[in-house]
């Protein structure tokens, strides 16, 4: 029986959101922690799937077309007013995932300056593309990719920085930061 168990558990380990997979991730963080220390910051990315346009563009109903670059904004106003992507997130809920997935990607590589992929890590294994994020260099970012009570996803970080010991250094650097901040999330 306690054969029968462990090979349960470790199935259950590959299987996103049960209990023997959470019991891994805690594994991995503690690892983490001995490794490069304790987190500095825990952030929450929560995009709004029913309200942004890369919903519309994953789903199997919009149009495959390139955006014209020149007239992005007033185009993509145009379309979203005809559609209802609460419906389209419930008719292809694919589109939802796929749009949470650009979001998290853009957010890692344009805000933070991570990769997003293991296999294109430094040699060191630093996350940090060239350090040039929004909070400086990231040893590393953990992330837990929950769902909403109506089923929307957001993912918690944990970001492991190299510069900050303090929240007030932190804080400056930040504030230090603001117009990158804003060049960025244009």
């Amino acid at each position: 029986m306690k054969a029968i168990l462990r090979y349960l558990q470790l199935v259950q380990g590959q299987i996103p959101g049960t209990d023997a997979a959470r019991r891994l991730m805690r594994g991995q963080l503690q690892s983490m922690i001995q490794y490069f220390g304790y987190p500095l910051l825990f952030v929450t990315l929560n995009p709004a799937d029913v309200l942004h346009p890369f919903t519309w563009r994953c789903s199997l109903s919009a149009d495959r077309s390139p955006l014209p670059g020149t007239s992005l904004d007033p185009h993509l106003l145009e379309i979203l007013q005809n559609i209802n992507l609460w419906q389209t997130v419930a008719q292809d809920p694919t589109a939802a995932v796929q749009a949470f997935h650009m979001h998290v990607a853009a957010f890692m590589q344009t805000l933070l300056d991570v990769c997003t992929s293991s296999t294109n890590l430094h040699a060191d294994g630093i996350a940090s593309t060239n350090g040039r994020g929004i909070f400086g260099p990231l040893s590393a970012a953990f992330g837990s990719i929950e769902p909403q009570q109506r089923g929307s996803l957001h993912i918690h970080f944990l970001l492991f920085c190299y510069s900050f010991r303090t929240p007030a250094a932190l804080l400056a650097h930040f504030i230090d930061n603001l117009a990158l901040l804003e060049k960025r999330l244009v």
